[in-house]
């Protein structure tokens, strides 16, 4: 089972009536094309941000859809702006904790993808969130995280 998809999704979906903008740090094959198709397609603003130019998916930049290259993740200036749904997803894993951080009062809901690697350190910074999920049901796991949300939805 695709836990990222299937979290991706369930967020989107329910952060839908809100018609809120979505952020992806980290541009990949089992998340870019399909956040294009359910949020940027559905009028929302989709922005995906990349800092390895081989995993750009420029051609999808377009409309409601803004892909950029960044060279530091947390100096994007969209680590400061409000989203419903935020996926950290990005290179190096290490650095996912930092973003994380940063967008905790930010965005209303955020997908983690590759829980299970316990080398990123994952575990301190989601005790700082007032809710948790985690779907492990297949691997790699997905943790959705937020301070707005219950989470009840997701179980």
């Amino acid at each position: 089972m695709d836990t990222l998809r299937a979290m991706l999704i369930a967020c989107v979906g329910r952060t839908f009536d809100a018609d809120g903008p979505v952020l992806e740090l980290g541009c990949g094959i089992g998340s870019t094309p399909l956040l294009h198709e359910i949020v940027a397609r559905s009028g929302r603003r989709l922005v995906s941000l990349e800092n390895n130019p081989e995993y750009l998916f420029s051609d999808l930049g377009r409309d409601n859809h803004e892909v950029r290259l960044v060279e530091e993740w947390a100096n994007a200036p969209e680590m400061n702006q409000s989203w419903d749904v935020a996926l950290v997803d990005h290179a190096p894993g290490e650095s996912r904790v930092e973003a994380i951080m940063l967008l905790q009062n930010g965005a209303r809901l955020i997908v983690v993808h590759d829980t299970g690697i316990i080398t990123y350190g994952y575990e301190d910074v989601f005790g700082e969130f007032r809710y948790r999920h985690d779907d492990r049901r297949g691997r790699p796991w997905t943790t959705v995280v937020s301070n707005f949300d219950d989470l009840k939805w997701l179980k």
